[in-house]
């Protein structure tokens, strides 16, 4: 194979080497990404730092509903043990604290169900400032890619000049060589002329 093959193929190796790098690289980094937890941010200021635990108390699924159901079955059981006729202040409190045990647990789960929602809500919102940022790692990848990828071509290009030049000189050698040649026979043929012109004059 000639050197001139080499360097076409060299050349054609440079162009795919871009288009086919990027997709591959891409669908690597996202079957690799970890997924983070979200790292939350701490409130500053004593008064922010009160509210943000006031919050999370009331947004707890255990505190607030855990209380009401204890309190309500608390008062429930004291309805029950008690040994007074049964009044209208009486049902009323038993229905109180059944509605209350009940509205714990509507609370506890709808808690839950709150929690969850806002945790993968700030997983996804983390998720997505990790995609922003591996994407932007991956177009600068894909620039540095770019580039290496024209400074081969460059390359390439240098070495078909050079090739080229080579080529030039070689037959610049051989035409040398052969106006040589031709000037030595020129000689050659100049001393027989001189000679037989001289044995010419002697006869």
């Amino acid at each position: 194979m000639t050197f001139d093959r080499w360097v076409q193929i060299a050349l054609i190796i440079a162009t795919l080497i871009g288009p086919i790098s990027r997709p591959v690289v891409k669908l690597f980094r996202r079957s690799n990404q970890p997924k983070e937890s979200p790292d939350l941010n701490q409130p500053k200021t004593l008064i922010r730092r009160i509210g943000s635990r006031l919050w999370n108390i009331l947004q707890s699924p255990w505190y607030v509903p855990g209380f009401l159901i204890l309190a309500n079955i608390f008062s429930l059981r004291l309805e029950l043990l008690s040994t007074a006729p049964i009044t209208r202040h009486a049902v009323f409190s038993i229905c109180e604290s059944v509605a209350g045990i009940l509205y714990g647990l509507i609370l506890m789960f709808y808690n839950i169900a709150y929690q969850s929602a806002k945790d993968q809500w700030k997983i996804n919102a983390r998720q997505r400032e990790i995609n922003a940022k591996q994407d932007e790692t991956d177009n600068r990848i894909f620039g540095l890619l770019d580039t290496h990828t024209d400074i081969l071509r460059s390359t390439v290009d240098d070495l078909n000049t050079t090739a080229q030049n080579i080529n030039l000189m070689l037959e610049a050698e051989e035409a040398r060589a052969q106006t040589q040649d031709l000037r030595a026979k020129l000689a050659e043929l100049e001393s027989t002329e001189g000679r037989k012109k001289g044995r010419r004059q002697l006869k």
